[in-house]
């Protein structure tokens, strides 16, 4: 779609909005979680999830508060563009904790990401020339029943995007609309999800919203590696417990905000 100029300005300042609504409710979701010890966090299974929890377990309150709100910061940072907050230079050195956690000297004076894999309660060193090896799970019968307890939660409405593997979900909020958009068909995780915010028209708003995301842990996809077929009642209930979650609370933060009308 093509926009005038005055309609991308408009869009434009939308995106902005949204962005900084996003931000202020990630803050405060942030410590939610963190004061109460990370219970959707914890429901999520992946390596980012298992180091993200060694590294801040042994933390006090205070400084968990403070990490939260430094990566946070880093993962919002169009949110960030017209408050009148920055990245400080210790919230620069907490992110950079944060992604240098498993950073060893691999040779004098050179240091970078080791090799260490993790399933929730061990870790080990991944052997030289060892592959990656994912637990074959039923990906039909895992997709099957993500859409049957996303439908309640979601909306009733289902689509594809491009491939059998990849189902999304619409919700109505206010005059907006919000997708929500699932894949099994990874090489290297079983699962995951994000959010997108639309406006009536079909222009992206908001983009890459899930719970590692907004709480400042990764990227805008949340993801699921399972260890066999035992697991997938779990994780599914979890990803439905955590889009629930957002739901709830973006019917909240976005509470008087308007799509353009010429969007």
């Amino acid at each position: 779609m093509r926009l005038t100029n005055r309609a991308e300005t408009e869009w434009k300042a939308a995106r902005q909005e949204f962005a900084e609504r996003y931000y202020r409710w990630a803050i405060k979701d942030a410590r939610r979680e963190t004061e109460e010890d990370f219970p959707f966090v914890r429901r999520v299974r992946n390596q980012t999830v298992y180091g993200f929890l060694e590294m801040i377990e042994p933390m006090e309150m205070n400084e968990r508060l403070r990490l939260m709100t430094a990566l946070v910061k880093r993962s919002h940072n169009l949110g960030l563009g017209r408050l009148a907050e920055t990245m400080t230079p210790e919230d620069e050195s907490l992110v950079q904790r944060y992604w240098e956690y498993d950073h060893g000297e691999i040779i004098p004076g050179i240091r970078a990401r080791l090799p260490i894999m993790r399933d929730g309660k061990h870790k080990r060193m991944r052997m030289e020339g060892e592959r990656f090896k994912l637990a074959k799970i039923d990906r039909r019968v895992l997709h099957r029943a993500i859409i049957e307890r996303l439908r309640g939660v979601c909306g009733p409405k289902l689509g594809k995007h491009g491939s059998r593997s990849s189902s999304s979900f619409e919700s109505t909020v206010g005059s907006w609309t919000l997708t929500t958009e699932f894949s099994t068909g990874s090489k290297f995780w079983h699962f995951d999800y994000f959010h997108r915010l639309l406006t009536p028209g079909g222009l992206i708003v908001g983009l890459g919203m899930s719970l590692e995301h907004w709480l400042g842990m990764g990227g805008s996809q949340t993801y699921w590696e399972l260890e066999d077929e035992s697991q997938v009642e779990r994780a599914v209930d979890a990803l439905c417990g955590v889009c629930a979650h957002f739901l709830r609370e973006a019917a909240i933060f976005l509470e008087g905000f308007e799509p353009p009308k010429k969007l």
